[in-house]
């Protein structure tokens, strides 16, 4: 405190005089290339609070993609395969791989310039517009990173 009111004098003597106040350096400014991004490949599936991937027999799941800073949707669409129990545990890494390949899931591309903060909402089973429930997820999508490893991206829809 006693340190404010000894510069306080200063600074107001120093205006007074016409003296620049003193400020500081501002940090260098990051150049961007935006003029190509990354192509970045994402897989992602929706499951039941089971385990099961919604797939074709229950309408699939709607998938909507949004940028959080601006609240432009990036991509949207229907996954599309088979509902297929995703072992937590497989017997072999092949089982499991099996497993990812015929289930259930929506592909598509992203040309990402920078990481990119989007929401991903899941809403399902469109084939029972009765029961339909969404979940949304929050992640920081990284250009040129693989999403499609494993099951991708997965959601858990509650109450089915």
């Amino acid at each position: 405190m006693r340190v404010m009111f000894i510069l306080a004098p200063v600074l107001v003597l120093a205006l007074l005089a016409g003296a620049p106040l003193p400020t500081a350096a501002a940090p260098p400014i990051p150049v961007v290339d935006l003029s190509s991004g990354e192509s970045t490949n994402f897989a992602i599936s929706v499951t039941a609070r089971d385990g099961k991937v919604i797939g074709n027999a229950m309408g699939g799941a709607r998938i909507i993609v949004k940028d959080r800073r601006t609240g432009d949707p990036l991509a949207s669409g229907v996954t599309y395969g088979p509902m297929e129990d995703i072992p937590a545990k497989p017997a072999t890494d092949t089982t499991k791989a099996e497993a990812e390949r015929k289930s259930a899931r929506l592909e598509f591309s992203l040309e990402l310039f920078e990481p990119t903060p989007v929401t991903i909402t899941a809403i399902a089973p469109l084939a029972q517009t009765q029961s339909l429930v969404s979940t949304s997820r929050d992640m920081l999508l990284l250009p040129n990173k693989d999403y499609t490893e494993g099951n991708g991206i997965v959601l858990e829809l509650p109450g089915l």
